[in-house]
């Protein structure tokens, strides 16, 4: 059966045989560790290869965990990576894989075995509860998680709604950081379209369309995406306080897409109005705070009221440097907007200086396609061609 198995040449012709042979394999699996089984099963509704150790569902302890595993390894259903430089999202834990036939078969078996679905709920409900928030300090694990996550997500078994939609908002959130804006939107409208039966007010539908306006603002949709901020923002203004952070943060979003959309003046009066309260709510170190002060700088420099920008600018630049990494997309935005505005006083030698920064330390932590990268770059290409 193994000679079979590893026989790569008649994978093609003769993968359903052997996926309905492996079951018996997998019902003796059962017989023997019904811990192992499910790990297996678990393992047949998420990408067959580069699994963490830290995604499997939780057992009884990390000793009969290992028990486990050392049996899924004897079957030879499951296998240590080796050498693999993308191991480490908690410190040294393993990462596995399968072969794509095993994966194969085991979906074979638990369909046979009628509990498909009951499986993919479980396993949903799972990667939901280790998946990390879009914190930058974050982004090793969301992306080891990220091809479990699709696949998952991507799968016809029937989940139920709210599940599905905590596992499309976090995934959405975690791609949108990444630059991968159409896959972000589609995952944020999924995850609107599972909480659209809730009321109106109800903060979880609230949020959902939140995010879903600000990957339509990423994506150039910025009239769907004033039209879903203005209508939170709405809402939001008859149930929520003054001061309260989720107002303050639809408010700001809003101001950012009008700005995208060319209403500066209603862009600044939202954002002097949300840095007003921030400005005497949060400590000066507060990453909100900071946010809604880039935002308003960036509309002032629309306005052109470049001084204005330079001055807040240089404010957010100095304490981000002090209290985030180089490589943290928040410092690099900052210095990014600021070598903007500098270049619209003249000031060219220093939004050259900051720009090559900025390329430098993206060119080694974004991919090539990302928005930021990109936009960064064609600034420091216009900007040095203008100087030959």
């Amino acid at each position: 059966m193994r000679k079979e198995f590893r026989d790569q040449t008649r994978y093609k012709g003769s993968a359903n045989a052997v996926a309905s042979t492996w079951v018996v394999s997998f019902s003796q699996l059962r017989e023997r560790d019904i811990v192992a089984a499910d790990l297996l099963a678990f393992m047949s509704c998420i990408e067959w290869k580069a699994i963490p150790q830290s995604l499997l569902p939780k057992v009884q302890s990390q000793e009969r965990l290992e028990e486990a595993i050392g049996t899924l390894c004897g079957y030879s259903f499951v296998s240590r990576r080796q050498g693999d430089n993308t191991r480490e999202v908690d410190g040294e834990e393993e990462w596995y894989d399968l072969h794509r036939l095993v994966h194969l078969a085991t979906k074979v078996w638990v369909d046979k075995c009628s509990s498909a679905a009951s499986v993919g709920q479980q396993a949903m409900a799972r990667v939901v509860e280790v998946f990390p928030s879009d914190e930058y300090a974050n982004r090793a694990v969301w992306r080891a998680y990220m091809p479990h996550a699709l696949r998952l997500l991507d799968t016809k078994t029937t989940v139920d709604a709210q599940t599905r939609a905590d596992l499309s908002y976090v995934v959405a959130q975690c791609l949108l950081f990444d630059g991968r804006v159409p896959e972000a939107t589609r995952w944020a409208e999924e995850c609107c379209r599972c909480r659209d039966v809730l009321d109106e007010d109800d903060a979880d539908r609230l949020v959902a369309q939140h995010q879903l306006a600000i990957s339509y603002k990423a994506n150039g949709q910025i009239e769907d995406s004033i039209r879903l901020l203005e209508h939170i923002v709405r809402v939001e203004d008859t149930t929520l306080e003054e001061t309260h952070p989720d107002r303050l943060a639809s408010q700001h979003q809003l101001a950012i897409s009008y700005e995208s959309n060319g209403q500066i003046e209603d862009s600044i009066r939202l954002l002097e109005h949300v840095v007003k309260i921030k400005d005497t709510t949060l400590e000066e170190t507060h990453p909100h705070r900071l946010a809604s002060q880039h935002a308003l700088a960036s509309s002032y420099k629309a306005n052109g009221q470049i001084k204005d920008s330079i001055r807040l600018l240089e404010h957010v630049v100095k304490i981000r440097d002090t209290i985030l990494e180089e490589t943290h997309p928040h410092r690099l935005a900052s210095q990014h907007q600021l070598a903007v505005s500098y270049e619209a006083n003249g000031q060219i030698k220093d939004s050259i200086r900051l720009l090559e920064h900025v390329v430098k330390v993206q060119a080694t932590t974004l991919a090539e396609t990302h928005p930021d990268r990109i936009s960064a770059e064609k600034w420091l290409h216009y900007l040095t061609s203008d100087q030959e």
